[in-house]
């Protein structure tokens, strides 16, 4: 669990969902998160591909948890991705950095 600025990041598990149907022996882990008053925001994006992988996100998070809360949170709906925030509109640096989060093991958008 991690607490920034007066909201709090979980990583939670949820089911896995092929089409419109909830595979429940299959979970991936998402995020969690919820502020001061309560209010909870389960974005879908950034998860792990399965428990193996929750370290990485683990390690995503620490590395931008300012930049999670900004964009799921505070600045909700001015990005039109995470990776938007990060690096604008240059889709090559946007590609790398989605890739490099990919092969660890993390799915971002």
């Amino acid at each position: 669990m991690f607490n920034i600025l007066g909201y709090t990041i979980s990583i939670v598990p949820r089911p896995f969902v092929v089409g419109d149907r909830a595979v429940e022996e299959k979970k991936t882990y998402s995020l969690l998160i919820t502020d001061s008053e309560g209010v909870e925001y389960r974005p879908h994006y950034p998860y792990a591909y399965n428990q193996t992988d929750i370290k990485a996100l683990k390690e995503f998070v620490d590395d931008y948890e300012d930049e999670i809360i900004a964009y799921n949170c505070t600045e909700k709906g001015i990005y039109p991705t995470f990776a938007n925030l990060l690096y604008g509109f240059d889709t090559d640096v946007k590609m790398r950095f989605r890739l490099r989060w990919h092969e660890k093991g993390v799915s971002i958008y």
